[in-house]
């Protein structure tokens, strides 16, 4: 894996949801990252804690945040640095299936390593990197 790595939402709720399809995917993702730095930009942050608070439990919410307010290798991106790029990408790529947040993974896969399950999105950074 690069050194400059971003999860997907999808993959710490998946991670931190065991009934979620992409639970044991997304634990031998995190896994096999090892002390590797990992990159989350604040919309990932949001996203994920306000996901697994609605559909899991406020506790598996709780303990999202805390792994990425506290794990030594997790680096939050704040959203300053990366809301201009998102907002040029949103109002300029035609693309109705990506969100704000997956317009922002966008923007950072051009200095970052990307890791989801969204197909969608891996075929935009796909698309956009080549």
């Amino acid at each position: 894996m690069s050194s400059k790595t971003v999860f997907d939402s999808n993959i710490w709720i998946g991670y931190f949801n065991r009934d979620d399809v992409h639970h044991k995917a997304a634990v031998d993702l995190i896994t096999h990252s090892g002390e590797q730095d990992i990159y989350i930009p604040e919309y990932v942050v949001l996203e994920s804690v306000s996901i697994l608070k609605m559909r899991q439990s406020e506790k598996a919410a709780k303990l999202c945040l805390d792994v990425f307010l506290h794990t030594s290798n997790i680096h939050i991106i704040p959203s300053g640095d990366l809301f201009t790029k998102t907002i040029n990408l949103f109002q300029t790529l035609p693309d109705k299936s990506l969100s704000f947040v997956d317009m922002s993974l966008l923007a950072l896969s051009q200095d970052y390593e990307v890791k989801t399950f969204d197909k969608k999105l891996a075929a935009a950074i796909k698309k956009l990197n080549r």
